[in-house]
């Protein structure tokens, strides 16, 4: 299965959990070796969770981590030599079925005979940091994919997390978007909630709704409980299987926008999805604003409300907002009603910025790698925009040694250009389309790159311009003239 999944660029997440199952060999081995957690009698702690009767391992001693360790090996049990597959840690708070307030007693002993109560909020943490390192040893210059529920501060180094079982409920929908701005603000800016909700069966229109909403999520991933009813998009019949397809391949074309944005987080610890007050300070009116949230500088106002068929849109400043679909102005700081049917996701683009994007829609982000790009520019009054693209292989570690290319885009008296900031990797991939908003009328256009220069064809629209096929190379400066 694996195999077959990796012929058509496409991985596996699998469920791993801290809590192992009595006489089964790994529990076996954490007895015998001192590396399980222990009661307050000092002896191997016995509770109840998804298995049975099972033991948790003391993620707190380096011999249990480097066990943990051998376990996921290449040609070892654990799916032999794959190299697309990931894992999920769940239920590591830890989980206990059968202990006080469904997670483990306070008087458990951990490394060093520390009791829990001590160490309980950081067990999630080493237990997935644990992962990580496994599973950086099996892969190498690969990097893993590790999905936490439990976390703590330095989390965000090695793992996504999401904000564990919530219902199939507007209730649910509206409040994951503060709750997920919350994260990205504590920073952990690799977070999401189940699209669709967990417990519980939704409506078309929730679900719908869910993922409109969901593909902002700097987590996106749909979820539910065993016993819920099949929920696909392709299940839900017309028209809500093309609007949650739109829906999804919508934030496949923008994987360069977070990608980037990740890079920069990375960086700074600043955050992936943000809030209004974040980018307007001095604007009161934004702190109390929790449905509405930027991600780079698209504002997004999902609808979380059922039935509804307008959203009200804060504009936090005076500039103009594009719609992102239509290219129709939005301006004016204050509350705006705007449209919002159900095949409608209220999102603007901010003037003066630049977003990058891919519009070739492909059966995984996988099949994308070597596609061109198409560059969105907003210009603001004074007819200019800036934004950033960053660009690596999207799985090495070879960007540590220099293997990336981060581009300064900007748009300046009629240039557009892009010059490499930092890194040395040698892209390939090609310029296929701009698009221009808010610009005056446009006659020619040429591409300079190495010394060349090439007539470009120019499409005109009512409201936007379009460069077709620069063709310019995205990894090397070059510039577009517009005259």
């Amino acid at each position: 299965m694996l195999k077959k999944l990796a012929s058509t660029g496409r991985n596996l997440v699998t469920i791993i959990d801290p809590h192992i199952k009595l006489g089964y060999e790994v529990s076996k081995n954490l007895e015998a070796n001192d590396m399980a957690v222990l009661n307050k009698e000092g002896k191997p702690f016995h509770g109840h969770c998804w298995p049975g009767e099972s033991i948790w391992i003391d993620t707190f001693k380096s011999s249990a981590v480097d066990y943990w360790t051998t376990l996921f090996q290449n040609n070892t049990e654990f799916s032999g030599d794959a190299t697309n597959l990931h894992i999920w840690n769940d239920m590591n708070e830890p989980s206990v079925f059968s202990g006080p307030e469904t997670t483990s007693p306070k008087d458990l002993i951990t490394h060093e005979s520390v009791e829990i109560r001590s160490d309980h909020n950081i067990y999630g943490m080493t237990y997935h940091e644990a992962t990580f390192e496994a599973m950086k040893a099996r892969y190498g210059n690969k990097r893993p994919f590790i999905l936490t529920r439990a976390y703590f501060s330095g989390s965000q180094r090695t793992a996504a997390m999401w904000t564990g079982d919530n219902m199939s409920k507007w209730e649910y929908l509206k409040i994951s978007i503060p709750m997920i701005l919350t994260q990205n603000l504590a920073g952990m800016p690799f977070s999401g909630a189940d699209v669709g909700g967990f417990f519980g069966n939704p409506s078309k229109e929730l679900l719908t709704r869910w993922y409109q909403a969901g593909i902002w999520y700097p987590f996106f991933r749909a979820h539910a409980h065993i016993d819920a009813r099949r929920r696909e998009p392709w299940i839900a019949g017309e028209p809500y299987t093309s609007l949650m397809t739109e829906a999804v391949k919508l934030r496949y074309s923008l994987l360069p926008l977070w990608y980037t944005k990740f890079y920069e987080s990375s960086l700074t610890g600043t955050p992936v999805m943000t809030p209004l007050f974040y980018r307007f300070p001095d604007d009161e009116a934004t702190f109390a604003i929790e449905n509405s949230f930027f991600v780079g500088d698209l504002l997004v106002t999902p609808v979380t409300e059922e039935g509804a068929e307008k959203q009200t849109v804060y504009l936090p400043d005076d500039s103009k907002y594009f719609d992102y679909k239509t290219f129709e102005v939005l301006q004016g700081r204050g509350e705006h009603v705007v449209d919002a049917p159900l095949e409608k996701i209220p999102v603007y683009i901010k003037d003066g910025s630049i977003t990058p994007r891919k519009d070739r829609y492909r059966r995984s982000s996988k099949l994308m790698k070597y596609d061109p790009y198409t560059l969105v520019v907003a210009l603001d009054t004074n007819g200019e925009a800036q934004g950033k693209l960053y660009i690596d292989d999207g799985e090495t570690y070879d960007y540590e040694h220099g293997d990336f290319v981060y581009l300064d885009l900007t748009f300046r008296d009629g240039v557009l250009s892009s010059q490499v900031l930092n890194g040395s990797m040698d892209v390939s991939n090609t310029l296929e389309r701009v698009i221009i908003l808010g610009s005056e009328s446009v006659e020619s256009a040429t591409a300079e790159q190495a010394g060349q220069t090439r007539g470009l064809s120019l499409e005109s629209k009512e409201n936007y311009i379009v460069v077709k096929n620069p063709g310019v190379v995205m990894g090397k400066p070059w510039k577009i003239n517009l005259l």
